[in-house]
């Protein structure tokens, strides 16, 4: 039971996130996750989402700090505010002084989830054929 609740759940897309502290920042996006440390990030800006450019000229949009409609009743922008507090643990953080890298990690979990359904489908036409 517990194996069948488990492939069920590959399917389903990882939740978007940001996690950042002292040391760097991870965007989790639905396959892929992209990683690195303060002193590989260039700039932190915000266009449909926030956007993470590190020094290797990857960019990288952060799904979940998407950027709304401006509202007339509350002008303040939640995404922006984010923005501001990752733009702020940057400044913050130690200069590194070994070389900037960021790293990409595909979500394997997800990716297998969605083979597995590709292939199920492909079973269920073929026998109904």
């Amino acid at each position: 039971m517990a194996a069948a609740a488990r492939l069920g759940g590959l399917g389903v897309p990882r939740i978007p996130r940001v996690f950042a502290d002292g040391e760097g920042i991870a965007v989790r996006n639905p396959l892929r996750t992209t990683s690195g440390p303060w002193a590989s990030v260039d700039d932190l800006r915000m266009r449909w989402q926030a956007e993470v450019v590190f020094h290797d000229g990857r960019r990288v949009q952060a799904w979940s700090m998407a950027a709304r409609k401006a509202n007339p009743r509350n002008p303040e922008q939640p995404a922006e505010r984010e923005l501001e507090i990752l733009r702020e643990l940057r400044e913050a953080a130690a200069p590194n002084a070994s070389a900037p890298v960021s790293s990409v990690r595909w979500n394997a979990d997800v990716l297998l989830g969605l083979a597995a359904l590709v292939v199920w489908a492909a079973i269920a036409v073929a026998v109904t054929r």
